[in-house]
């Protein structure tokens, strides 16, 4: 199995998938963003109080 292949077209699929919900995507980043941060907060928390 060729992973490569299969990564570079999963990704052209998501970029194709991301340009046809472009609105969609545009209205969910400030969730997705504020999901990532909350995320990274909560990684990072334990490393800094040890």
């Amino acid at each position: 199995m060729n992973w490569t292949a299969l990564l570079k077209e999963y990704s052209l699929l998501t970029l194709l998938a991301l340009m046809v919900n472009h609105s969609v995507f545009t209205w969910k980043l400030p969730e997705i963003l504020n999901g990532v941060r909350r995320f990274l907060m909560l990684w990072k928390t334990p490393t800094l109080s040890c």
